[in-house]
């Protein structure tokens, strides 16, 4: 069990990645973004903390999105948290609403094995069906 100076040391950086990312929103929202531009990509840190930041990337550029998915869910060994699999839903729900029925099944059938037979994926995306 951690000590009372651990908790609050951890909360002090949660506090001051809350400040990184307002401060990243806000020069999102101050300047031009494009999909090309890697920065675009420092999204992706934020993703599992601010699900709804997936949808952006989706609006933004689909293929974005689908990168997003393949380096950080649908990879092996597949993640247990109960985060994770909550954000794979929500993600592959969002991913197949844009990029249509069709294209989700061809992005599904082209997954590594050892992803496509995860118990965990497997849950997830049963939650959408």
């Amino acid at each position: 069990m951690g000590s009372i100076s651990e908790l609050k040391t951890r909360i002090e950086l949660i506090e001051e990645e809350k400040k990184d990312f307002q401060k990243f929103v806000n020069s999102l929202l101050q300047s031009e973004f494009s999909s090309e531009d890697d920065s675009f990509r420092d999204i992706f840190k934020y993703v599992n903390d601010y699900p709804y930041l997936f949808k952006l990337i989706l609006f933004q550029d689909h293929q974005l999105g689908i990168e997003y998915l393949q380096k950080y869910f649908f990879k092996s060994p597949v993640g247990a948290n109960a985060v994770y699999r909550s954000n794979l839903s929500f993600f592959a729900f969002e991913l197949r609403d844009t990029i249509g029925e069709n294209n989700y099944k061809n992005f599904l059938d082209a997954l590594p094995v050892e992803v496509k037979n995860s118990k965990i994926v497997n849950q997830a995306l049963e939650e959408i069906e």
